[in-house]
């Protein structure tokens, strides 16, 4: 990357390529405020001190969290206005199962054949 910075330096000015860097890590990063209550607070503080770097982290599990339920409830609330009641494209009764389900043997076992 240290190289393909130092290419475009040749070609740009200094300006424009802190204004490249500057665009590159607003895209990586965004930043957001939020407001707690003092409850919310002293729970968030107990489990991810703010001096930590553990804060960001569970932060951003718990927000990845949330919507991952959301967006689970709403393919089931989809499912639940239309249900999939397609017949199966195939008959399960006849499925016949391969040994190692398809894969080759393990190597143990191919030498020993």
């Amino acid at each position: 990357m240290e190289r393909q910075l130092e290419e475009l330096s040749e070609r740009v000015t200094k300006d424009e390529l802190a204004a490249s860097r500057s665009a590159l890590y607003i895209i990586a990063y965004m930043n957001i405020l939020i407001e707690l209550d003092a409850e919310t607070y002293k729970r968030l503080e107990k489990v991810a001190p703010a001096k930590s770097r553990k804060r960001s982290a569970f932060i951003r599990a718990a927000i990845q969290r949330s919507l991952w339920q959301l967006e689970e409830e709403q393919t089931r609330q989809a499912y639940l206005r239309t249900p999939d009641n397609d017949p199966a494209p195939f008959d399960p009764g006849v499925w016949e199962s391969l040994p190692y389900g398809g894969f080759d043997p393990p190597p143990l076992e191919r030498a020993s054949r």
